[in-house]
């Protein structure tokens, strides 16, 4: 097969915007990846938090290395994969093949970080909750953003879902059922929709 080039993406993006319509998103293997991981690590901070897991806490920081870790590889595993799909050099893929690992390195940095606060400098493992209203204002931030750029007006309820999720959460901080509700919003923000994403990948060039 060969890999598509960016003559072969501006055809693809001519093509469809011909037909009225946009190119899609191929973030949707990552979308799907990620919140199955991610709802792992929630899962599981909740646990630990809530001593149904009866470890010490500042292991929750060694949770989510193992996430990073895992998702770092998985997500080159899963760019590998796209090698032969076409619109990888449309503007909302690269948009979004720029703003996510960002998101990602950001997100998980200060969990790693907090994690060796709290299991070195004695910090209060609360701070580990903050990164969730962050996170989900990044969510809601990126989703916006795709809206836009891919035309998806359903995706207009994930952006306010994630908003939502960002602001009440602050208020939940100390509390271990937030990671519940974390869960529970990974669910209908990322991974359902990275579902219906999926299957508007395009075909691969041949």
């Amino acid at each position: 097969m060969e890999k598509p080039s960016l003559a072969d993406d501006i055809a693809f993006a001519r093509a469809m915007a011909e037909e009225g319509a946009t190119a899609p998103t191929l973030s949707g293997r990552f979308a799907i990846m990620w919140s199955a991981i991610t709802i792992v690590g929630f899962l599981t901070h909740w646990a630990i938090a809530d001593n149904v897991i009866p470890v010490d806490i500042s292991l929750v920081g060694f949770v989510w290395l193992a996430v990073g870790i895992i998702g770092g590889i998985g997500t080159a595993i899963l760019c590998y994969s796209l090698r032969e799909k076409p619109g990888q050099f449309t503007a909302g893929n690269k948009a979004e093949a720029a703003g996510w690992p960002v998101i990602g390195v950001i997100v998980f940095g200060m969990a790693f970080a907090i994690g060796i606060g709290v299991a070195f400098r004695d910090q209060p493992p609360v701070l580990f909750d903050m990164i969730i209203p962050m996170a989900f204002g990044f969510y809601a931030v990126m989703t916006a953003l795709s809206v836009k750029l891919f035309g998806t007006r359903s995706g207009r309820w994930r952006v306010a879902l994630a908003a939502i999720i960002a602001i009440m959460s602050s208020a939940l901080v100390g509390l271990p059922e937030l990671y519940l509700i974390a869960a529970a919003g990974i669910v209908f923000t990322q991974l359902i929709p990275g579902f219906s994403a999926l299957r508007a990948e395009p075909k691969a060039v041949v």
